[in-house]
């Protein structure tokens, strides 16, 4: 279930926004002024209405800090509308600006918006592959694969590093050795293997991880 955080200081639209959205399957946060609308970001909500005008701060330093420091879209909810208050919004790295007074009903149409563009920041996908990097799940022609834990880190520290060479060394050292343990060559060659199985049309002929021999192994986009 998505979350949405919600800091306005007027009592009765705070209210209704977060009946409205609970109605519409979401989770819901509420704040009511700067101090607390900081505590409730540390839920990671995945969208955050706020308004501009709060009794103890300024709205738009709030956005900054949600979008810069915890990489949480924003939508502004604000009277003003000059088009100086505009830019100095987008400026502060909102993604929409909502000026008062306005419908749920258009309300909701940007939230989804917001949410489809955040999804796609963390969707990665390459041909028939598709990776969600946020619910740590793996698609294959749209169907779910199930996966261990050890391979989805793998998959994404791949991901994370396409095109670039990565010995056994590293690989070892980065996914399994977190914790000083010691192991073999042979779980990583095994572990390679069955995610081949998964993601790759034919395993002996990899379109995505291949084997640079003599070194490690490297990610490729199809």
């Amino acid at each position: 279930m998505e979350k949405i955080a919600i800091v306005e200081d007027d009592a009765l639209l705070n209210r209704a926004l977060t009946i409205a959205l609970q109605k519409e399957g979401f989770a819901v946060l509420s704040a009511f002024n700067c101090q607390n609308g900081r505590k409730i970001l540390g839920e990671q909500p995945d969208l955050l209405l706020l308004d501009i005008g709060l009794p103890d701060g300024d709205g738009i330093e709030l956005c900054r800090y949600s979008t810069e420091k915890m990489e949480i879209p924003v939508l502004l909810l604000t009277a003003k509308d000059e088009e100086a208050d505009i830019i100095h919004g987008f400026d502060a790295g909102c993604e929409d600006y909502i000026v008062k007074p306005f419908s749920t009903d258009i309300l909701k149409r940007r939230i989804d918006v917001a949410l489809r563009r955040k999804r796609g920041k963390n969707l990665f996908q390459s041909g028939s592959l598709q990776v969600d990097l946020d619910k740590k799940q793996l698609f294959v022609s749209g169907k779910q694969i199930k996966v261990t834990a050890k391979e989805y880190q793998l998959l994404e520290y791949f991901i994370q590093n396409r095109g670039q060479v990565l010995t056994k060394d590293a690989l070892l050292q980065e996914i399994w050795d977190t914790e000083g343990t010691f192991v073999e060559e042979n779980t990583l060659f095994v572990t390679i293997a069955r995610l081949r199985k998964r993601i790759e049309k034919n395993p002996s002929e990899p379109v995505y991880l291949k084997t640079v021999y003599g070194i490690g192994y490297m990610f490729e986009d199809e």
